[in-house]
């Protein structure tokens, strides 16, 4: 799964993480990582606001998640965001371990 793609995937993702977590003047994220026997989750936490549906940034740079989601689809997996019970969002990529 060494892509090029997946790798600016992630980083596009971690960066949204950072920006939203700065911008509620907080300068955390988390990174998990977790694996079953076929598929492996990327959870992304961010101290932010929480998700907006629209999937837009207050800059309108919402371009990135659309083609990160592109990226990691490409290689069989899904980008899912969420809010998170304390404040803040999740994103989550999920990968197949065995790529078809």
């Amino acid at each position: 799964m060494a892509d090029h793609g997946l790798l600016q995937a992630l980083l596009n993702l971690l960066g949204n993480a950072a920006d939203a977590s700065a911008a509620n003047d907080n300068h955390e994220i988390q990174l998990s990582i977790v694996y079953d026997d076929h598929k492996l989750h990327w959870h992304i936490d961010d101290a932010g606001t929480g998700f907006d549906a629209s999937g837009n940034k207050p800059d309108g740079l919402g371009l990135g998640l659309t083609l990160s989601n592109a990226s990691i689809e490409r290689l069989g997996g899904k980008v899912t965001l969420a809010d998170r019970a304390g404040g803040g969002t999740r994103a989550t990529i999920t990968l197949p371990l065995h790529h078809p």
